[in-house]
């Protein structure tokens, strides 16, 4: 009888595959799960973790063996073979590429593209607790990042009320918004979940750090990440209102789902409609001296207006740089007046006049808002976002009436917009080749009879069109592919590889996402990950 036990033993260990006797091939599946959570970790902190995660990624692929299983399960995974192909196309964008230098510097940065495509395919289904250990890991990541635009927030003198793009020191504040929206998609996800094999804390906890995500995100004035958050928003209410089959309560869901929408509607609306409610100076009835009888000058021709206030009338250059002198250490007349210009716009917005009277009610504050560029006494408010929706219909209406973008986030991008499509015009079929999209930009915007200051430090800000430019048509249906091939097998996506699809698609319209290494990391690795989970189950 022991004889036959120990041949049966023997039978059940030689069907176990090799790979699976040995304790060091776990070690390789250790490594990729550590490299995952390194990288989570890093995605919002640090590029030097994101590098090594990735190196990670490559040691527990290429290192397990077991390649042919490997095959199989990334053959079965269209989402990473359609990723592994956009990358490809941009190498073969190289062909026809005359700067190479910048062909292989943009290659460096789209590695992610298939990295994660590639590794997270290879690899196999993470556990549930792992998953969810991921997960932490990257919003320990975002509240490091927050946390240190806390301490410049509250702690440091050189982070100025206006200055909000600098309340995150790791990343771009656009890119530091995208990462907060996602947080919170993640943390309702675990409040959503039945099963408490996702959470480490108690569902309460998730509800309040998603509030704190959210009061942050406000704080960095990220209206890209408002306006994504918002129709996600909406989205995720429909989404669940359609799955109640009581009336009142979809109706209630339904109605909930779009108040967001009506209120921020409704504050958009009074924000434009004040913007444009303004004074119409007469300067025939206005009068022509100051107190201490210097004679006031105006500029009619210039129709600028701050908070319905027309700025150039009655000011007194003579008087403002005098008192200006005795309350500050910066030079009035430096860098072509922009002292001069930015006092006049922000005494208007205070509704003060512009001479040693109106001077002597600024306070030490405002002088130091002046001192730092703040044009506009709104703009400082740290806790509202009136300024940042001023200041973008300020952009835009300088834009409009003068076609002056330099400096003018919103107008920029129309401008660079215009010049792709003229672009694209030119080569609608392989582009002008990954190598030589800045350059031909360049020449693009040099050519409008009102060009913009163009250092080849940016793209085309919209993923969609930048694409386009360097490879196409065809290889913006195959991106379309790519971004929205999971949408096909719905049975098996999971809420948030849902809802990060969406957030994908969205960011691409105002941002390259691969243009950046933090950008393309975030975006692919998330997107692998979170499609790769919902399938197998």
């Amino acid at each position: 009888m022991a004889s036959k036990n120990v041949k049966i033993s023997k039978i059940h260990l030689s069907a176990v595959p090799f790979y699976k006797k040995h304790a060091w091939r776990n070690a390789f599946d250790t490594i990729y799960f550590l490299s995952l959570c390194l990288c989570a970790l890093s995605i919002p902190v640090s590029h030097i973790g994101m590098s090594i995660a990735q190196f990670g990624f490559g040691v527990a692929v290429f290192g397990g063996l077991n390649y042919l299983e490997k095959l199989r399960r990334i053959g079965h995974n269209p989402t990473a073979l359609a990723w592994i192909g956009l990358f490809l196309l941009f190498m073969a964008g190289g062909i026809h590429s005359a700067d190479t230098y910048y062909f292989w510097k943009d290659i460096r940065i789209k590695m992610p593209i298939w990295v994660f495509a590639a590794a997270i395919g290879f690899m196999p289904l993470l556990s549930g607790i792992k998953f969810s250990t991921v997960l932490h890991f990257f919003l320990a990541g975002v509240y490091i990042n927050m946390l240190a635009g806390v301490y410049l927030f509250f702690g440091s003198s050189d982070a100025d009320a206006g200055r909000f793009r600098e309340l995150s020191p790791f990343v771009s504040h656009i890119r530091m918004g995208l990462f907060l929206v996602t947080g919170i998609m993640i943390q309702l996800y675990f409040t959503m979940r039945r099963a408490d094999t996702l959470r480490f804390f108690p569902k309460y906890v998730y509800v309040l750090s998603a509030g704190v995500f959210f009061a942050w995100l406000l704080i960095l004035k990220s209206l890209t990440a408002l306006i994504i958050l918002l129709i996600l928003s909406f989205v995720a209410g429909v989404w669940l209102a359609a799955k109640i089959r009581d009336r009142k309560k979809r109706i209630l869901i339904t109605s909930l789902c779009w108040s967001p929408v009506v209120i921020v509607s409704a504050v958009l609306a009074f924000n434009v409609y004040t913007f444009f409610d303004r004074q119409q100076p007469d300067f025939a009835a206005l009068p022509e001296k100051t107190k201490e009888g210097h004679v006031y000058e105006s500029m009619p021709e210039h129709m600028f207006y701050e908070n319905g206030r027309f700025v150039y009338d009655r000011f007194s250059t003579m008087e403002l740089e005098r008192e200006w002198s005795k309350r500050s250490q910066v030079d009035y007349n430096a860098n072509g007046q922009l002292v001069h210009y930015t006092l006049l716009r922000y005494m208007t917005s205070r509704g003060y006049s512009k001479d040693a009277e109106g001077f002597a009610r600024m306070s030490d504050e405002d002088i130091r808002n002046v001192e730092t560029g703040i044009p506009n006494y709104i703009y400082a408010n740290r806790f509202s976002l009136k300024g940042r929706i001023y200041e973008t219909l300020w952009e835009l209406e300088v834009w409009y009436n003068s076609g002056d973008a330099a400096g003018k986030s919103m107008a920029t991008r129309f401008k660079l917009w215009q010049a792709s499509w003229r672009i694209i015009k030119q080569n609608p079929l392989a582009g002008v080749g990954t190598g030589d999209v800045r350059s031909a930009l360049q020449e693009a915007v040099y050519r409008d009879p009102k060009p913009i200051r163009y250092d080849k430090s940016y793209g085309a800000h919209n993923q969609w069109i930048s694409t386009t430019v360097a490879l196409g048509f065809p290889a913006l249906i195959w991106l379309i592919t790519a971004v929205f091939i999971p949408l096909g097998d719905r049975r098996h996506l999971i809420p948030p590889a849902f809802f990060f699809i969406l957030l994908t698609a969205l960011s691409m319209l105002n941002e390259d996402v691969f243009e950046t290494q933090a950008s393309a990391t975030f975006i692919a690795f998330f997107f692998q990950l979170f499609c790769r989970q919902g399938m197998e189950k």
